[in-house]
């Protein structure tokens, strides 16, 4: 018959187990509990996570700063009258020069008729054969000048001024549908009938 053993107290290590260490006088120490390694990491990753952030917010790139554009203004020279000496006959004219408003000449004439088939100032013309990509409103006559914006293939724009050669093409100065004034080039544009 089958003799009957005391299991061993599991509160005891084996000293036989792998993990069992022995210390000085005999007595054995088991290894650090789990719980405490896994709470350690975890509070080291959160760490970690809390110093990253705080590099970022202190190291960030900082906003940028919006100044303002600076805007063209037109000045124009008041004439100053040169001075002569007078004959001993003649008496001294005093003109007097006021500064008034700042006008650009507008033209009182009626433009003459045009050909039908030319470009020309004063004439509407159509945007055409761009296969749907449009063209660029430029701010002046060349590829090299800032885009205004686009014109699609059938909007109609009044021809303000040029032409002007620029970068392998004419270009006339027009005013698109939205107000935009701007360079086109004549290659993208179809004159009236």
């Amino acid at each position: 018959m089958a003799r009957y053993q005391i299991p061993p107290d599991p509160r005891e290590d084996d000293p036989t187990a792998p993990h069992a260490h022995r210390v000085a006088g005999g007595a054995s120490r088991s290894s650090p509990p789990w719980l405490w390694i896994g709470l350690g990491a975890i509070v080291t990753v959160l760490a970690i996570a809390v110093a990253v952030l705080w590099a970022r917010l202190l190291l960030g790139p900082k906003p940028l700063e919006m100044k303002p554009s600076p805007t063209a203004v037109l000045r124009t020279a008041v004439p100053t009258p040169v001075p002569h000496e007078p004959a001993a006959t003649e008496t001294p004219l005093l003109v007097t020069l006021e500064p008034g408003p700042t006008t650009v000449p507008t033209s009182t004439q009626e433009p003459t008729p045009r050909p039908a088939g030319v470009i020309a100032i004063g004439v509407r013309v159509v945007v055409a054969e761009t296969a749907g990509a449009g063209v660029s409103l430029r701010a002046g006559p060349g590829t090299d000048y800032a885009r205004l914006g686009v014109g699609s293939d059938g909007d109609v724009m009044q021809v303000l001024g040029g032409p002007e050669e620029g970068s392998g093409f004419t270009w006339w100065f027009v005013r698109a549908p939205d107000g935009t004034e701007a360079w086109v080039a004549e290659d993208f544009l179809t004159p009236p009938e």
